[in-house]
Parts: C-alpha cells; structure tokens; sequence
C-alpha cells in the first residue's frame, strides 16, 4: 500500500490524469476498438481501465476512489460517445412558485429514497416530479401520492429518459442514478441546473452538472470554499461547487420502542453489511483481539459474499470458530404498496436488540448500515483518519467519512482507542448509555426529511445567485 499511495502521489503531482493528448490517446485506442471489435468490446475496454484504476480503490482498498483517475475515464468515455449538449433553459431567480424538483432514482432499491424521504416535502417551497429509473424491478408507484407527477421509466434509454424530464420541465433535476446510466441523457435534457447526490464518494464528471450534493469526504479529497479539494495537491478539484448534504436514511422498523437498556443485553458483537468491508485484515483482527480478552463475548454477522470462506477460516485459526456465526443475509424487502416485508430481516433485528456492539468497519466504514445500529440502540464505534494526506502514507484509520453520522464519544483516533473503546461499550454500561444517547440525536436529525428538503432548496438558490453574477 504505501508503494502504491507514493506512486499515485507522483502520477498527481505531475498531473498526469489532466494531460489532454493523453486523454485523446486513450479515446482513440477506444474508437480503434470500437472499429474493429464493436461497441460492446469498446466500452468493456473502457470499463476494464475503470476496474483497475478507479473502481478497484487501488493504492489502498476496495471502496476509495481516485476522483482524478475517475475523471479521467469519465471524460475518455464522453470523447468517444459524448453528443452535443441541448440548450439549458435560462435560470429564473425570481420565482413566484414553489420550485419545480426532479428526482431521479431508482426508488425501490435506493438506500436514500425510501418513502420517509417524501412524507415531509414543503409543498409550499417545493413542486415535486419522480422520475424512477426500472431497470427491470419493481416500480414505486407507492410514492406518486407524494409528488405532482410519477414517471416510471422502463428501461435505460436516454431519449426516454430525456423525454419524460423535458415534458415536465423542472428548474432542478436531482439524479442518484449510477454514472453510466445517466451520463449521456444529461446532453439531452434543457434542465436548468442538474444536482448529482453522491450516495458515494465518485463524482458525476459531467459538463453539465451544476453541483455535488456531497455526503461522503474520503481520505485525500474534501470540501473546502464550496469546492472539492484535493489534499494530496492542496489545489482544488474542478470548478464545480459542493454542497456539503446528508442522506435522509430509512429506519425500517428498526427503531421500534420499547428496546433494550444495556443491563439487558448480551455481551454481543452485531455485524451487517459488504463483507468485503468485515474482512479487513486489521478490522476483523481487532475483532478477534477483543473477544480473546472477553471469552464470554460473541459475534452474529450478517452478508454475503466470497470472503464467507476466509472469515470462517481466520476465526478457525483463532480458535473462534463458535463464537462468530453467521446468520445469513439480511435483506429489507417492500412488496407493491412500499410497505416492509418484515420477514426479510427478523433475525437482524433480533441480533441488534441483542447486541451491546455494533464496530463500524475500518478502512471502508458502513453508512446505511451503521445508521441501523443507530436506531436499534446499539452502541457504535467508529474510526477516524489518523494521517493528513499531504505529509505521509495512509496507515491505519477510515478512508470514508459520513460527518452526519458522527456522535459524540464514538470517534476514536488510533487503533488502541478504537479497542478501548469497543470493550467499554460491552462491559461499561455508562459509557454505553451515553453513546446511544449521543447516537438517537444524531439518527433523529438524520430522519428529518423536512429539514433535507429546505436544504437542497437553500443549495439551489444559492448556486442561482452565483449563476448570475
């Protein structure tokens, strides 16, 4: 890793990922491709690039991305597939209406627009159009009640996408809706002012972007004066603004009253998520330290995936083999109406009612998932980046961060904190209650979906202000 991090230190001091003519280069190996292959092949080269460099998290680990090596691709793939833009219409800046808001997402699976986000829209600031991307899966009509229109787009094409959001016209589009899916139909639409929201850390790269609703800094790259900056280079990243956001979470029935107080709850260790991100050398083996030190303590895990096989045989060559058990993969179903399927989830939320620890992941931190362990009332440590990016190698700490999930003592700073911290909240029932206390205001303030919904308006007013000086 650090040879790695020193490498992509001197390929962004040098500035490699701006060179025009090597963009160019790259755009014209893809159309050669394209040529004498097809588009298929072309675009699977494009994406084999985009695995390696961005997607991959290469110098240090899957879930970080390299916003400059994104750009990059981003920008080769708009060369070789980009169509003239469509006209913007003009920004009004007087308006004597609510401001007409489109979203655009694929509903029914998005983390972040589920329907908790829609029963407090100001109606009086806000005219709401759903735009919900298909793709085969179920619709969410279940939310047209919410909005003056519900558009269910059946398939990715752009021209149809374009279509329905032309018809309707909106100052604002809001898309969540993946890179490759999207890129091309921003050329087509006449929208004013697109917002992309980062549900991640990657950025949308498009000329037609207006901003970033940012939720998630990751280790190198932040907001400072409104924009992206980059710590590796101290300089800015783009021209395009950033509005630093949250992500309004569902509570799914996790938060149900009464629950368990400390006193009755066991000493386990609760875990739910990518398991890419629980298989962490260090992560997992901080986890097996603490149950050595506490032999009545256990861990219930829940996920899927290949590293299944190589967290059964590290807790095995630690002869912890009974004490980590996994119990399946715990999904959050809604049938037609919206409505959860509570069955896909029982038995985690019996493990969280349970459970006196919930440990957030480290390098790659949980969102969602953590803001479960949130409202369940299990206590929740995280680890923050210990190193500045511009002085030295990234060693141990987060590469992620989620500033509005932060709670008040539940930050450590260094690996024997993180481990001081994870056994007080199994064995300390003060320090235990207080963290919970600590995570409940934080969760409340995440769920306020009134408070979100004036926010993405006071982000659009103001970046039409500064469109007009």
């Amino acid at each position: 890793m650090r040879a790695g991090d020193r490498i992509n230190r001197a390929l962004l001091a040098i500035g490699i990922y701006e060179w025009r003519w090597l963009r160019w280069v790259f755009a014209a190996i893809i159309r050669i491709v394209w040529v004498f292959g097809n588009e298929a092949r072309a675009l699977h080269v494009l994406h084999r690039f985009g695995d390696h460099l961005v997607w991959s998290g290469w110098p240090f680990s899957q879930g970080w991305v390299n916003l400059h090596a994104s750009r990059f691709a981003t920008h080769v793939e708009h060369a070789v597939w980009g169509l003239p833009a469509t006209p913007a219409r003009p920004v009004s800046t007087t308006l004597d209406r609510p401001l007409k808001v489109g979203v655009l997402a694929s509903f029914h699976l998005t983390l972040g627009t589920q329907r908790p986000l829609f029963e407090r829209v100001p109606n009086d600031l806000i005219e709401l159009h759903l735009f919900d991307r298909l793709a085969g899966r179920p619709s969410a009509e279940y939310l047209a009640p919410y909005a003056a229109s519900y558009h269910a787009l059946s398939n990715d094409s752009p021209n149809e996408f374009a279509a329905a959001i032309n018809k309707v016209q909106p100052d604002l589009l809001l898309s969540i809706v993946p890179k490759p899916i999207v890129y091309r139909m921003f050329e087509l639409i006449d929208t004013p002012c697109i917002a992309h929201v980062c549900t991640g850390s990657d950025l949308m790269h498009h000329p037609r972007v207006a901003y970033h609703v940012f939720t998630q800094p990751e280790f190198g790259y932040g907001l400072r004066d409104g924009r992206v900056h980059c710590e590796f280079t101290n300089r800015p990243f783009g021209d395009v603004k950033g509005y630093a956001s949250w992500l309004v979470c569902d509570a799914r029935d996790l938060d149900r009253r009464p629950r368990r107080g400390w006193a009755e709850r066991e000493p386990l260790i609760a875990w739910h998520g990518s398991l890419y991100k629980l298989c962490s050398g260090p992560f997992l083996d901080v986890i097996f330290d603490v149950l050595d030190r506490h032999r009545e303590a256990r861990v219930e895990y829940f996920g899927k995936g290949p590293q299944l096989t190589e967290i059964a045989r590290r807790a095995g060559s630690r002869n912890l083999a009974d004490r980590v058990v996994h119990r399946g993969v715990a999904g959050f179903a809604r049938d037609e109406r919206g409505e959860l399927q509570l069955q896909t989830f029982a038995e985690l939320r019996d493990t969280l009612s349970r459970a006196r620890l919930w440990p957030d992941s480290f390098p790659i931190g949980g969102g969602s998932a953590r803001f479960e362990a949130y409202v369940a009332g299990v206590p929740s440590v995280h680890m923050a980046p210990t190193a500045d990016p511009p002085k030295g190698p990234y060693d141990d700490g987060s590469l992620l961060e989620l500033p509005w999930l932060e709670a008040r003592n539940g930050v450590a700073h260094s690996r024997d904190e993180y481990v001081e911290m994870m056994e007080r909240c199994l064995v300390d029932q003060s320090f235990a209650e207080s963290l919970v206390g600590a995570q409940d205001a934080v969760a409340a303030a995440v769920l306020d979906a009134d408070a979100w919904w004036r926010h993405m308006r006071a982000c659009y007013d103001d970046w039409s202000r500064s469109a007009h000086r």
